[in-house]
């Protein structure tokens, strides 16, 4: 569904699409500590694997596309081995993208999540640029209203500001910045 969300958003903000999917190609640690390369010999498969599978989607982005009558977005795709952090920040340098949509398993078991991490929250941490996290199970809505929640004023809140003014812009949005303070405060002291 995080495609489906970008599919709605890209031409309203004349962006195009680039389908991205990492993937692993798995090693068995043997007893003794080596690394036992079992399916070495099978990269071209998971390759090919991972290739098939977006060229499925994008065509299926495609049609999409044809039946709502829109000519945009430009609908391309990339696969690389590693995860998907490296994966991002190799294809065309760290600030290249103006936005990473990214879908959220929101039902992934938190233990596991807590333990192994995700994919979507070390891409959240490192992103150089906005990024959007669309639960699972969620359908396209346009915009309406932000709330933008901040503790401090620097360099990275004006630039996330400015683009939520551009995003405001496309989509008519209220936006709302709150301040959150860090201190506690006890109203009854200062009554």
């Amino acid at each position: 569904l995080a495609t489906e969300y970008a599919v709605h958003l890209a031409p309203d903000c004349k962006a195009n699409l680039l389908l991205f999917n990492s993937f692993y190609v798995p090693v068995t640690v043997t007893v003794d500590g080596g690394v036992y390369p079992s399916y070495y010999g099978q990269y071209e498969e998971f390759e090919k694997e991972s290739t098939e599978k977006l060229k499925l989607l994008s065509g299926h982005l495609g049609n999409a596309k044809v039946k709502c009558g829109i000519d945009e977005p430009e609908i391309r795709y990339q696969n690389k081995m590693g995860s998907l952090e490296e994966g991002l920040r190799s294809l065309v340098g760290p600030s290249a993208f103006w936005m990473i949509v990214i879908g959220n398993k929101s039902k992934d078991n938190f233990i596991s999540r807590l333990v192994f991490g995700s994919e979507s929250s070390q891409v959240l941490q490192h992103a150089n640029c906005p990024v959007l996290m669309v639960n699972e199970d969620a359908l396209f809505t346009p915009f309406k209203r932000i709330t933008f929640a901040v503790d401090t004023f620097n360099a990275e809140t004006k630039n996330a500001l400015r683009f939520l003014v551009q995003l405001g812009s496309v989509y008519s949005l209220d936006i709302d910045v709150v301040h959150i303070s860090p201190k506690t405060y006890d109203a009854r002291k200062n009554t």
